[in-house]
C-alpha cells in the first residue's frame, strides 16, 4: 500500500507541473493578497464553482461581499462586480452567500469586518482571564489524568490537548450549540455539512500565543487531530497538518484547475489513511507512546470531534 501511495503521489506531482502552464487563466483572479480570509466549519465535499471557498477566492467577489456589509446590492451592482470572473449571481445565491429580498440582494453568511474582529478581540481579552482561572482551579484533576500517559515527555502536550483542544475547543463547540449560541452546520445541495465564514484582511491583531483551532482527519480505525496555532511547531509536523505544507506547495499549479484541485487534496488523505490501515503494528506502537503522537503532533483520540469542528484543509487563520 505504501509503495502504491508513493507512486500515485509522484505521478500527480509530475503531471501537475506539466499541466500548470496549460491551465485556464481565469483562476488567476485569486491573488496572493486577498481582501478576505475564508474557511468552513464542518465538512465540505464540493469543488470548483460549487465550493464557496473557491468562489470567494476571487478578489472582485470579495470586494462585493464587503460592499454587502454596508448596504443591500442591486442586480446591476452584482453583475458588474463579478464581470470577468467565472462567478455569476445565480451561483452566489445557490451557495447562499447572498439572499434575495425583493429587488435587492443582501449578505447571507458570516463575514467579520475589521471592526467586528477588533470588538471580539477586546471581549476575549476581558473575559479570557476568568475562563483561565476557572480551569486553573481544577489543575489537580488534570495533573492526575496526564500522569496516566506512559510517555512522560509528552504529558505537557497531552495536557494542552485535553484543556485547550478537547475541553475548550471541542466541548466548547458542543456546549455553545446546546445553549443556542451556535447552529449546527446545515446540509448543502452540492454536498457537505458546513458553515462558511470570512474575515476581512488587515485587522493587525496580535495573535501570538493564542489558540487557533483543531484539525482532524478521520480514519476507519483511528482519527488524527492537532490543536493550537496552525503555524506553530510541532503542530506543522502532525497529521493532518503536515499535508498542508510541502504537498500543498507541490500542488500549487493545480489550483488553476479548481475542478481537480479539491478532489486531489481529499485523495491524499484517503491514500494516507489506507496506508495506515495496512500498518496495524505501527498503529499499536503509536498508541503505546512509541512514536511522537501527542496532541500537538498526531494525536489519536477516543472521543470524536464534534460535527462542527473544521476538517482537513478546511480551517483558515483569521489574521
Amino acid at each position: 500500500m505504501r509503495n502504491s501511495l508513493r507512486i500515485v503521489l509522484a505521478i500527480v506531482l509530475l503531471v501537475g507541473a506539466a499541466c500548470g502552464s496549460r491551465a485556464q487563466s481565469s483562476a488567476d483572479s485569486a491573488p496572493s493578497k486577498p481582501l478576505l480570509y475564508t474557511g468552513v466549519t464542518g465538512s465540505i465535499d464540493a469543488s470548483g464553482l460549487d465550493d464557496p471557498q473557491y468562489v470567494l477566492s476571487f478578489v472582485p467577489v470579495q470586494r462585493l461581499m464587503l460592499d454587502a456589509t454596508q448596504h443591500p446590492l442591486t442586480q446591476a451592482e452584482v453583475e458588474r462586480a463579478v464581470a470577468g470572473t467565472p462567478v455569476s449571481l445565480s451561483q452566489l445565491l445557490q451557495l447562499e452567500l447572498l439572499r434575495q429580498e425583493g429587488q435587492l440582494y443582501r449578505l447571507n453568511y458570516l463575514l467579520l469586518t475589521l471592526a467586528d474582529q477588533k470588538t471580539m478581540y477586546r471581549a476575549c481579552a476581558r473575559y479570557g482571564q476568568s475562563l483561565a482561572d476557572a480551569y486553573r482551579a481544577h489543575q489537580t484533576e488534570f495533573d492526575s489524568l496526564a500522569k496516566k500517559y506512559p510517555n512522560a515527555a509528552l504529558r505537557p502536550q497531552l495536557m494542552f490537548g485535553l484543556i485547550a483542544g478537547v475541553s475548550l475547543d471541542w466541548r466548547g463547540l458542543d456546549l455553545t450549540t446546546e445553549l443556542g449560541y451556535r447552529v449546527q452546520p446545515p446540509r448543502h445541495a452540492k454536498g457537505g455539512d458546513y458553515l462558511i465564514h470570512s474575515s476581512e484582511a488587515g485587522a493587525d491583531l496580535d495573535l501570538t500565543g493564542l489558540y487557533l483551532d483543531s484539525e482532524t482527519a478521520p480514519g476507519s480505525k483511528m482519527s488524527f487531530s492537532t490543536f493550537g496555532d496552525g503555524a506553530s511547531m510541532p503542530r506543522l509536523e502532525g497529521l493532518p497538518d503536515v499535508l498542508d505544507g510541502g504537498l500543498e506547495k507541490a500542488m500549487e499549479d493545480w489550483q488553476k484547475l479548481p475542478e481537480v484541485y479539491a478532489a486531489l487534496r481529499s485523495q491524499y488523505v484517503v491514500l494516507l489513511l489506507l496506508a495506515i490501515d495496512d500498518a496495524p503494528g505501527d498503529e499499536r506502537s503509536c498508541q503505546r507512546g512509541g512514536y511522537r503522537c501527542g496532541p500537538d503532533q498526531s494525536d489519536s483520540t477516543v472521543r470524536k470531534p464534534p460535527k462542527s469542528e473544521p476538517g482537513f484543509a478546511e480551517r483558515h487563520r483569521l489574521s
